[in-house]
């Protein structure tokens, strides 16, 4: 019976390529999700094979095709690739391992990211990452993921599909993080928030639009990250976090790290609804669409003057939100190709990278004019309820 393979190939920060075993197990939640048991660094014929061949690369077919290859053709490319003085000790106990390791499609190991986004001028930038997907669906890991970034232009972005990965895991410990609190808290203190009104992708969808995936701000030197957070902001997250019982970074430049000014951004939104907006919306009586344009246009304009503006009966929502529900739709829709669609797979790459072009592609269509037609229709669907009421 053949092993399902239990390992992801992923890169440190220095470089370093390392293998990650992990178990699958279920969640306190029933999710399964990954348990990382140890991780240890590649050797040079694994390094040689992951890079000069397409070993790690090659649906099972393939691979099966390329394990029945004779040990001494094996030995022979790795001999030509690392000399023999170097590989000839080793090669024999690495095709042992390999033989041991089975692919299975279900937990498919790392994959190469060719990234794009956002210049106009598309340049191909292989990255490594590893995949969190199972057979269909989004499987929380055991660790955050690492954030895959690349230069464009001598930009730093980080890529669409890593950022969506983050914001899955960040949502997900998020979800958790409330429900663990409201166990305990009073019901009058108790935290709300409407996580499924603000999925993953719409949170992917505000690096997008706060700075265009960019992971530094050289013309706002007073915000940070992907998700321009300033100061005042930050201090909104980290009451929310001392609340929660988590931690945050204490300098707010390491907001510059994606996976921290995704998961900053998510606390804020949280902040400013129970702090600020909770008591004038449930006064106001509005619908999720409007809750949620007023929320957003929260994140923008701040919490205090934001409520004000709801209490005084104002039209709340504004170009900044429509185009992040613009956004939110063409994520969420290659988010679906990625997760439930199976590209997120090794062996989906060409298709993978086809996708997120198309994505791309539609994201540079959504534009401060066409949000503005859609913002002014939806102010006077608002004023024509308004005065039928």
């Amino acid at each position: 019976m053949k092993k399902k393979r239990n390992f992801v190939i992923s890169r440190t920060h220095n470089g370093i390529l390392v293998k990650r075993f992990y178990n699958v197990v279920k969640d306190e939640h029933g999710m399964p999700k990954r348990e990382y048991t140890y991780s240890r660094r590649m050797n040079l014929p694994e390094k040689l094979l992951y890079k000069f061949t397409t070993y790690y690369d090659l649906p099972i077919s393939s691979q099966k095709k390329q394990k029945s290859m004779s040990d001494k053709t094996l030995l022979t490319i790795a001999t030509f690739l690392a000399g023999a003085t170097v590989v000839a000790g080793v090669s024999y106990a690495l095709l042992g391992e390999l033989d041991d390791t089975n692919d299975s499609s279900s937990t498919p190991p790392a994959y190469h990211e060719t990234g794009s986004m956002p210049s106009q001028e598309s340049q191909d930038l292989w990255q490594t990452q590893e995949s969190t997907a199972p057979e269909s669906g989004y499987v929380v890991p055991d660790t955050p993921p690492e954030p895959v970034t690349y230069i464009d232009n001598g930009v730093e972005f980080v890529s669409l599909d890593s950022i969506i990965e983050i914001s899955k895991y960040n949502h997900a410990q998020l979800v958790k993080e409330i429900a663990e609190y409201n166990k305990t808290a009073p019901e009058n203190k108790q935290i709300e928030f409407d996580t499924d009104l603000f999925s993953p992708e719409f949170f992917a969808a505000i690096a997008i639009q706060e700075n265009s995936l960019k992971t530094k701000s050289p013309t706002n030197p007073n915000h940070y990250g992907c998700y321009q957070i300033g100061a005042m902001a930050f201090e909104e997250a980290q009451l929310l976090a001392n609340k929660l019982g988590t931690t945050l970074p204490e300098d707010i430049k390491d907001l510059e790290n994606p996976l921290y000014g995704n998961k900053v951004s998510m606390y804020i939104y949280v902040q400013n609804y129970n702090r600020y907006l909770k008591d004038a919306i449930n006064e106001r009586g509005c619908t999720d669409e409007e809750q949620k344009a007023i929320i957003t246009t929260a994140y923008l304009n701040g919490g205090p003057s934001t409520a004000e503006r709801v209490r005084n009966g104002e039209f709340v929502d504004s170009i900044y939100h429509t185009k992040i529900d613009l956004y939110e739709d063409i994520v969420d829709d290659f988010s679906t190709q990625l997760y439930e669609g199976g590209l997120i797979a090794e062996d989906k790459a060409e298709e993978r990278a086809t996708a997120r072009r198309n994505a791309f592609n539609k994201l540079y269509e959504v534009t401060n004019e066409s949000a503005s037609k859609i913002l002014a229709e939806k102010k006077a669907q608002a004023q024509q309820t308004e005065r039928e009421q």
